[in-house]
């Protein structure tokens, strides 16, 4: 993961790997991979812990979780907080957003 295609690691990871219809189904399992992605289990998906997971490059980490992040918000327009968190570049993606954000 050192090249260009690395950047499609967060999009190929949900695409790929995932089943919203399941999601939407089975909250337990939507816990699961939160709780996976979330290395370092501060109850929050950060850029470090996707190089972890995911075995991304910092850069890489970097902007698909800015990317997630964003399509989080679009996702949820009346989010608590969306603008103050989206303005401020949030460093982390919170089980809510990511809740959102799959299904």
């Amino acid at each position: 993961p050192g090249n260009a295609d690395s950047h499609e690691g967060y999009t190929t990871f949900v695409a790929a790997g995932m089943d919203g219809g399941a999601l939407l189904v089975d909250d337990r399992l939507l816990r699961r991979v939160f709780d996976l992605l979330d290395a370092d289990h501060d109850g929050a998906i950060s850029a470090r812990d996707l190089e972890r997971g995911l075995e991304l490059t910092p850069a890489a980490a970097k902007f698909a979780l800015r990317e997630a992040i964003a399509e989080a918000y679009e996702n949820t327009p009346n989010a608590p907080g969306k603008a103050d968190s989206y303005m401020g570049a949030p460093r982390a993606l919170g089980y809510f957003d990511f809740a959102c954000l799959i299904q």
